[in-house]
């Protein structure tokens, strides 16, 4: 991104990037929109979200998805656990875990609102240093359809707002990204 900037414009055009410059990992993840929105609305820089082995996610339901599964992959990252390490996306069996290690008495509720505090909070962090809407992105390149694969000739640009948009309604934060007072208020925080 950095490079692409001093270079200009077609550059820019071709660098792959979310976020202000964010290099995504290992693989064209336009064939994978769930991960690709995962780098576009993450707090943390990298993919947040649930990956999607079986395939099911679809353009109607992908923010709803991505919603549910930020919760968890946040919860399961505070337990300092990456998703790409074997069960670690059976928040079943990370909620027995963590109860049974710590002695407390976590729900599945509970855990996934544990997630979504700490998601919320990162994000009005992120606002207060200044993070807009349009910094929930990835680049021209990175929105365009790739020649081959699952998605081949299908851009997930001609989605993206639409879907952005109801992830931040999901979410419950406004138009903007912001949360929502409500939403601050039923996670418990002021």
């Amino acid at each position: 991104y950095k490079a692409a900037q001093k270079l200009g414009k077609k550059a820019l055009e071709k660098a792959v990037y979310s976020k202000n410059g964010f290099v995504p990992q290992l693989m064209d993840n336009r064939n994978d929109w769930p991960f690709a929105l995962g780098e576009a609305f993450s707090n943390v820089g990298h993919f947040q979200g649930a990956p999607d082995p079986e395939g099911k996610t679809t353009v109607e339901n992908m923010a709803q998805r991505q919603a549910k599964g930020v919760a968890s992959a946040q919860a399961r990252d505070s337990l300092g656990i990456c998703f790409l390490h074997g069960a670690s996306n059976d928040n079943e069996m990370l909620v027995s875990a963590l109860n049974a290690i710590t002695g407390l008495k976590f729900d599945m509720q509970r855990y996934l609102d544990t997630g979504l505090r700490s998601i919320t909070q990162m994000r009005l962090y992120a606002i207060k240093c200044g993070h807009k809407k349009e910094n929930d992105s990835l680049s021209a390149r990175y929105l365009s359809a790739p020649v081959r694969g699952m998605n081949k000739g299908k851009a997930l640009a001609e989605y993206f707002p639409q879907i952005r948009q109801e992830y931040y309604k999901i979410m419950g934060w406004d138009e903007e990204g912001v949360p929502l007072t409500e939403t601050l208020r039923s996670l418990g925080l002021k």
